[in-house]
């Protein structure tokens, strides 16, 4: 009896022995997979967990990998040597981020620069650096957009239009106030830090330039070049066409979108006198915001 409960002992210890050694050998096979893994894609883990990237670790002609979380700041004042951000930049980049003098970041002047920048000050006052490239045009789109659109009631839905419409590309974003528009007044300050937002997480130098509010007759009396648009939702005297058959080799280009209730019959004849081409966005019947930017979106997908 005793034999045999020493057997069965023995037994039970070497089934346990044999089940620790396996369980050890399935971790050291996943931590050499891992390991090896992590060799292999090493680029891509480093880029999607933090690893930073600048305007000079790109090579010429390689796009931007889609989890690059590369930090671009905004500088009031630079004059092509030193770099000066606003206490609400700076705050970010020392307080927030955590940069240090003789850091590396990418600062743009908001009018189509890019500077690649060593931080000199690390004050969250004030915060400067020294310039050590420069790359005018960073990012710029092949045509120059503006367009004129007349605020919503609710000023969300046309904030958000100036978010989008900046993050795809546009060059100048100006607020009408039409004869059957519903909002009368609209204060642009808040649009404004909205398209400097937009500009700096969708890696772009030029922010958009969001002109005060103006009538649709004054802006229609404008001397503008280029080719210009006027979106409507009825046929003002003749025919309209699709705004993808409008747009030509012509790369200054005009669009104008109405309220809710579209332009007034007078504001649609002065728009033809004017040289305006009546377009159309298609069947659906859109929102102001949404007319909008299908109108950024058709341009936008026409010259990339």
């Amino acid at each position: 009896m005793v034999v045999m409960f020493v057997v069965v002992v023995f037994v039970l210890v070497m089934m346990l022995v044999l089940v620790m050694m396996l369980v050890l050998v399935m971790v050291v096979a996943l931590a050499v997979f891992f390991v090896l893994m992590i060799v292999i894609h090493k680029e891509r883990i480093l880029l999607f967990y933090g690893c930073k990237i600048t305007a000079s670790s790109l090579q010429p002609g390689c796009k931007m990998p889609i989890f690059a979380p590369m930090e671009v700041f905004y500088a009031f004042d630079c004059d092509g040597a030193i770099c000066r951000l606003d206490a609400q930049e700076s705050t970010h980049c020392v307080r927030v981020l955590r940069h240090r003098e003789g850091d590396e970041i990418d600062v743009i002047d908001g009018f189509g620069t890019l500077y690649h920048c060593r931080l000199t000050l690390a004050d969250a006052r004030g915060a400067e650096a020294t310039v050590l490239e420069t790359h005018p045009g960073w990012h710029a789109l092949p045509y120059s957009l503006t367009i004129a659109c007349c605020p919503t009631k609710n000023n969300e839905r046309f904030e958000w239009f100036v978010e989008k419409a900046t993050e795809m590309g546009v060059d100048c974003i100006v607020p009408l106030i039409g004869e059957r528009s519903e909002r009368k007044v609209y204060k642009t300050e808040r649009a404004q830090r909205i398209a400097l937002s937009a500009t700096k997480q969708s890696l772009k130098a030029r922010i958009p330039e969001i002109r005060e509010p103006i009538s649709v007759k004054d802006f229609l009396e404008e001397d503008r070049d280029g080719v210009k648009m006027i979106a409507c939702c009825f046929e003002p005297g003749q025919p309209r066409r699709s705004i993808r058959k409008t747009l030509s080799a012509d790369k200054k280009i005009t669009v104008l979108i109405g309220p809710e209730g579209d332009f007034s019959p007078a504001e649609l004849e002065l728009a033809r006198r004017q040289g305006y081409i009546p377009i159309s966005l298609g069947e659906s019947r859109l929102r102001t915001e949404t007319a909008a930017l299908a109108a950024v979106a058709a341009v936008y997908f026409t010259f990339i």
